[in-house]
């Protein structure tokens, strides 16, 4: 039997590169860096906790008017589901715009429309700055945005799925692969289709990774497989998929986005 806990949370990401290296000039929409003394620097990504980076990110970008840094901010928060609650402003250094030194709402939507606002007027940077949007917006996101994010999408049938058994593509007869800790968002539908290349059988199973609940299966005589439910909450689910035929198989795990 092989198991898997994907490494989601290794990929390199436009949030990880800027964070720990601040950008000096992109474009013709970004300002060079402020040199004032009294400016506080900013710290790096390791010492800071997620809801932070993207708070100093933010300060940064803002000070800058570079719509780049807010969007890596924006991703920061897409990647951790900060709230408005949680951080309703973010104190900064004061810019023109803001001479009471504080940024709007530390929230993605508020981030992604302030990048646009500055974008704006440069259609190089704007066309830039919409296609980093598209990677971090979607309303219809299963798979928490953290982890498929850097994995491969299929389109089936007019819905975007990302490829969660990437790098093990072929099963042999009675092996089971175990795919740990694959994260749903919470309140949403959730998918799990598994599709062969039809010659044998394969079986699913997918299991509350907190308690191990049975959550469905699909143990019909095809090689693809389905199995549908919707959240109470974030968490995480197990995904166990057996060839019981006697021909090896090639084959997609999808998980919904």
């Amino acid at each position: 039997m092989r198991r898997l806990i994907p490494s989601f949370g290794a990929r390199f990401t436009l949030a990880a590169a800027l964070a720990g290296v601040l950008v000096t000039s992109v474009g013709a929409a970004d300002k060079p860096a402020n040199t004032d003394p009294d400016k506080a620097e900013m710290k790096s990504a390791s010492d800071l906790s997620p809801t932070a980076t993207a708070a100093e990110l933010a300060i940064q970008g803002e000070n800058r008017k570079s719509p780049l840094l807010l969007l890596a901010a924006a991703e920061i928060l897409a990647d951790h589901k900060v709230s408005e609650r949680s951080a309703d402003k973010v104190e900064g250094k004061g810019t023109g715009d803001n001479p009471d030194g504080q940024l709007p709402g530390l929230d993605m939507q508020t981030l992604i429309d302030r990048a646009r606002e500055l974008a704006k007027g440069n259609a190089e940077m704007e066309k830039a700055v919409e296609a980093m949007i598209s990677t971090i917006e979607s309303d219809s996101r299963g798979l928490v945005y953290r982890q498929g994010k850097g994995l491969e999408s299929i389109e089936v049938e007019g819905v975007t799925y990302k490829v969660v058994n990437e790098g093990l593509d072929q099963i042999d007869p009675g092996e089971t692969l175990t795919l740990e800790n694959v994260v749903f968002e919470g309140g949403l539908p959730a998918t799990i289709l598994v599709v062969g290349d039809g010659d044998g059988d394969l079986d699913l199973w997918v299991y509350d990774g907190d308690n191990g609940a049975l959550i469905g299966s699909d143990t019909d005589s095809s090689s693809v497989c389905i199995t549908n439910w919707t959240t109470r909450y974030e968490g995480p689910f197990t995904i166990v998929v057996k060839n019981v035929g006697n021909i090896y198989e090639r084959f997609y795990v999808l998980a919904n986005w």
